[in-house]
């Protein structure tokens, strides 16, 4: 059964992509990278139908300027997955 549709024998087709390297200062809110993330797949003409964080990283080379480094899980919805 189809857990998008809910008709049976048929699959759903989304996609699953992560995007890495997208930055924030330590400060700033986790959910801030997810709006981020989101900006990022809007621009290539993608929708994302759930995000996630992945993964996340302190970049502290500069001492002035420490800043957490997030990879973020998107579920493509049909529309964009069709699309790849």
């Amino acid at each position: 059964m189809n857990k998008m549709t809910g008709k049976a024998g048929e699959e759903a087709l989304c996609a699953r992509v992560i995007l890495h390297g997208i930055a924030a200062p330590y400060r700033q809110m986790p959910e801030e990278a997810l709006v981020k993330a989101k900006k990022k797949l809007k621009q290539v003409g993608l929708n994302a139908s759930r995000l996630s964080i992945a993964k996340r990283s302190v970049d502290a080379r500069k001492k002035t300027d420490v800043a957490f480094v997030y990879s973020v899980s998107a579920t493509l919805d049909e529309a964009s997955s069709a699309l790849i």
